[in-house]
């Protein structure tokens, strides 16, 4: 056919506006009794799908209007094989993100233990008798030292200034 007879389409109709043009539109030949198909779905509604839901829908579809055929060289036993070892691959993933979530939090909490026997350890330090809270110790631990410690935020003096009135020259 010449290709004035397809005009340019989107090709998200693609798919549908082929099936349609086939002699085979509007039915699928299901033996004596051909089935009429009411709906169309397009490529926007597959791609919007994830890849195992669609090939689920395909398998399955497969499965009860051609298991026997091939399309474009593929058996349905060889897709049913790659939706498999896409499924262990998924489940390898979701355990490895498991037991990652489980060591991450039990890194937090030993952290936090951590972090509370410093703040302990600091304490002691501050209130022994020998070192105390002015002592180099203390400041090499992190802490700042009674003697360096300022007293609070720095603030400016306010002063207010008043316009100076003006003089009347006579």
């Amino acid at each position: 056919m010449s290709s004035a007879a397809y005009p340019l389409v989107h090709k998200k109709h693609a798919i549908r506006l082929c099936f349609e043009r086939s002699r085979f539109a509007g039915f699928l030949h299901g033996g004596a009794n051909p089935i009429r198909i009411t709906h169309s779905i397009s490529m926007s509604q597959l791609r919007n799908k994830p890849v195992m839901a669609r090939a689920q829908q395909t398998l399955s579809a497969w499965r009860q209007f051609g298991p026997d055929v091939e399309f474009a060289g593929i058996k349905s036993s060889v897709l049913e094989a790659q939706m498999r070892n896409a499924q262990v691959v998924r489940d390898q993933i979701l355990a490895a993100e498991t037991l990652l979530d489980r060591l991450r939090m039990a890194r937090d909490h030993g952290e936090r233990a951590l972090s509370e026997q410093l703040t302990l350890i600091g304490y002691g330090v501050c209130g022994h008798q020998d070192f105390g809270d002015d002592c180099a110790l203390y400041r090499a631990m992190g802490y700042v030292p009674r003697s360096e410690n300022r007293s609070g935020r720095p603030r400016k003096p306010k002063t207010l200034s008043f316009p100076s009135p003006v003089k009347k020259e006579d």
